[in-house]
């Protein structure tokens, strides 16, 4: 299984942050950390839809970050590629750190 290297946020910014992002997120990496990443899949798949909906790159990247962990995990290499090509944009989009794309990224090539 892949560990998350998420990103966690001050309780200061949790409180801006939209909260349907932050409960499907916390379900995600919880359906992942108990091996149900179908299900995880699914939950980052809302995180991505609501973050595309109020333009936020950085929580976009996050979750396209995960859904290629998933993606990984489950063995679909190529799906896990383009997830990761979208992650770097957007974290890049939101002047964050894609340095965990990378790593993953690494992990696949090596795979």
């Amino acid at each position: 299984m892949l560990p998350f290297a998420g990103c966690s946020s001050t309780p200061e910014l949790q409180d801006k942050q939209d909260q349907s992002i932050v409960r499907a997120n916390d379900q995600g990496t919880g359906l992942y950390n108990l091996g149900k990443i179908h299900e995880a899949k699914d939950a980052y798949l809302e995180v991505l839809k609501r973050s595309w909906e109020i333009d936020d790159p950085y929580e976009s990247g996050t979750a396209a970050y995960h859904l290629a962990a998933c993606h990984f995990s489950l063995g679909e290499i190529d799906v896990a590629k383009d997830w990761l090509i979208d992650a770097r944009y957007e974290l890049t989009r939101a002047n964050a750190s894609c340095k965990n794309v990378w790593l993953l990224d690494a992990k696949i090539a090596r795979s």
